[in-house]
């Protein structure tokens, strides 16, 4: 549909490359043909987005309220697939907020499922989170051994985008 097309293409895939601006200019679009629309499905998605690029523009507190409000309209229709990648994004956020200790819980949480259910590159976008906020912490060595890793996985698993996130 439309709306999948704007939400992964025009929104996921500039968030990721770090063009926040650009991913909710194009989220905002989406979010108007899911309501129009009612596409139930792509609302939550859309607005999961929208919080991740707001929270990167510089107001991680509405980003994390958009997110973590997206994620239970989500888990209310049963939707779970892809949650370790958002739950990289809302710790990232929780980082940026000056709660690091926060988006580490939250990995932590989140991890098992997403290793359980083999969702690889999600599961990198955990790790390569937990080591930045690993440094954020001052846990220097640990974040570095993480990075490490996280660098060899992605490069195994040819994803090299992630491979140079993480060095």
């Amino acid at each position: 549909s439309l709306c999948h097309a704007l939400d992964i293409g025009g929104v996921v895939v500039p968030v990721m490359a770090g063009d926040h601006a650009t991913g909710l200019r194009r989220a905002q679009e989406a979010a108007g043909i899911a309501a129009e629309e009612h596409f139930p499905f792509w609302s939550p998605g859309v607005d999961l987005h929208r919080g991740m690029a707001i929270g990167h523009l510089g107001d991680p507190d509405e980003g994390i309220r958009l997110m973590e409000a997206s994620l239970s309209a989500w888990e209310a229709m049963g939707v779970r697939a892809f949650s370790g990648w958002a739950k990289s994004q809302l710790a990232a956020l929780e980082g940026l907020r000056g709660q690091p200790q926060r988006g580490l819980e939250l990995i932590e949480e989140e991890l098992p499922h997403t290793v359980a259910v083999g969702e690889g590159l999600s599961e990198l976008f955990l790790r390569l989170e937990r080591g930045r906020l690993e440094a954020a912490i001052g846990a220097v060595d640990e974040a570095i051994v993480t990075l490490q890793q996280v660098a060899a996985s992605a490069h195994e698993a040819g994803a090299h985008f992630l491979e140079l996130r993480a060095v």
